[in-house]
């Protein structure tokens, strides 16, 4: 199974925004915004305007269309920067 998680599509980019990889998180952030994505986890933390907002657990929001939906364990994410955004991708 595949998905992919498109972070913000480019419409919705407004200023510049920087992507920072580490081992522990891949950290989109923005003007008034951080989006940290756990490369242990399938959880991504959001703040907006420095205050911590929600824990998002991304495993619940996964489906696939092209065969049967079973528990997985989902890989780390697999970002890809596209012209204007960036695409997060986990493989399970």
């Amino acid at each position: 199974m595949t998905d992919s998680l498109s972070v913000a599509p480019p419409s919705a980019l407004t200023g510049d925004f920087t992507v920072e990889e580490t081992s522990e998180a891949i950290v989109i952030s923005g003007q008034g915004y951080r989006l940290r994505v756990s490369r242990q986890q399938p959880t991504a933390e959001l703040d907006l305007n420095g205050r911590h907002v929600a824990m998002l657990n991304l495993a619940s929001a996964v489906d696939t269309l092209d065969a049967t939906d079973e528990q997985t364990t989902l890989g780390a994410p697999e970002p890809r920067r596209e012209n204007d955004g960036v695409t997060l991708t986990w493989r399970g």
